[in-house]
């Protein structure tokens, strides 16, 4: 029998300590900065490998090993297209996440240069 966690409130689905260990998995995924600029390239459009390789400056190797983890964890999906394979969002609750994330980051950005930018 699978213990419930939480029902914080109406709108919260319920969840189990396995669902939380798997969301946990999701966001590890997406602690990599060339992971997220891949998944950005694709929140709008489908990508092809070669794009991806020239958007996000990384190897074509190094771009489809991640694409593999992205699909792992059901971030991103794809679809052949003759000899090439075309990369895109796997469902609307990942880029409304997405969307949600980068307007919420970019309200909470302070005046004045971040870090990043003070490295560079």
């Amino acid at each position: 029998m699978t213990k419930i966690v939480c029902t914080c409130n109406s709108t919260t689905p319920k969840h189990t300590i396995k669902h939380l260990k798997r969301m946990a998995k999701i966001f590890h995924c997406l602690s990599d900065v060339g992971r997220l600029k891949i998944v950005v390239a694709c929140l709008d459009e489908e990508v092809s490998v070669s794009h991806l390789v020239k958007i996000v400056g990384m190897s074509q190797s190094r771009v489809s090993h991640n694409l593999k983890i992205l699909k792992e964890h059901r971030i991103l999906k794809n679809r052949k297209d003759g000899a090439r394979r075309l990369y895109s969002i796997d469902d609307g609750h990942i880029h409304i996440m997405f969307t949600n994330l980068m307007v919420h980051m970019l309200e909470s950005i302070p005046e004045g240069p971040t870090q990043d930018q003070d490295a560079g």
